[in-house]
């Protein structure tokens, strides 16, 4: 296993490289999710608004429920969040593999590949807020 330099982060970087893999896979989750129920509850509304097939108060639910879903995904950005972590994580696999493949890189090296996955999360972030 592969330690950071820092005594005060907790996880390896190869635990941290997984972790930050497994948030990719979540923020891309929940992003096709939300898209995918705002889809339908707004097409059931549209639907709806030819034939009536539903009350009045479903069809204000299932607006309601579009329009939190719309909100949500501008406002998380889970798209964007999911490729900030997916590029971080590959930084430090790439990064990991060059280290113990190449006797001659010094640790620092994996610090410094932990310090661009880092950036790579705060330029997305960044992008986020418009900065």
């Amino acid at each position: 296993e592969i330690y950071p330099l820092s005594l005060h982060d907790a996880l390896p970087i190869s635990e941290k490289q997984k972790a930050w893999k497994r948030w990719a896979v979540r923020w891309n989750w929940a992003n096709t999710l939300m898209g995918i129920a705002a889809t339908l509850t707004s097409t059931l509304v549209a639907a709806n608004a030819r034939s009536n097939f539903l009350s009045p108060a479903t069809i204000i639910g299932c607006s309601m429920v579009a329009a939190a879903l719309a909100f949500l995904l501008t406002t998380l950005h889970a798209g964007l969040k999911a490729k900030g972590f997916a590029l971080a994580a590959r930084e430090l696999e790439a990064s990991i593999a060059r280290y113990r493949f190449d006797d001659e890189l010094p640790e620092k090296y994996l610090a410094q590949a932990e310090v661009r996955g880092i950036e790579i999360l705060s330029m997305f972030d960044s992008k986020r807020s418009g900065s």
